[in-house]
């Protein structure tokens, strides 16, 4: 996934590992002009599609410059949807947990 928010390039890659475990990338690359640093934690959010339960935010370890990375295990099978932004901007991407 990469989407191009006011401040700047976010991209992110899931890595399904199997028995539900994954690992997420995420880079932040900001515009000359923002007003958010690289080393400004995202705000990372995973839910469930179609179900009515809140998310969970991922634990994320600083890697480098605007760079993120979050190991675990999915709580469920099933599709799930992930969030990443800052403020009111966030890029969205789905996916299937097995």
């Amino acid at each position: 996934m990469s989407e191009q928010l006011t401040d700047g390039l976010i991209e992110a890659q899931v890595y399904l590992t199997g028995n539900l475990g994954y690992q997420i990338n995420i880079q932040f690359s900001p515009v000359e002009a923002s007003t958010i640093a690289a080393t400004m934690r995202p705000d990372v959010n995973l839910a469930m599609v179609d179900m009515h339960m809140d998310g969970y935010t991922l634990p994320l370890e600083l890697i480098g410059a605007g760079a993120w990375r979050s190991k675990g295990k999915m709580p469920m099978a099933g599709l799930w949807v992930m969030s990443i932004g800052f403020g009111d901007e966030f890029a969205e991407v789905t996916f299937d947990a097995k």
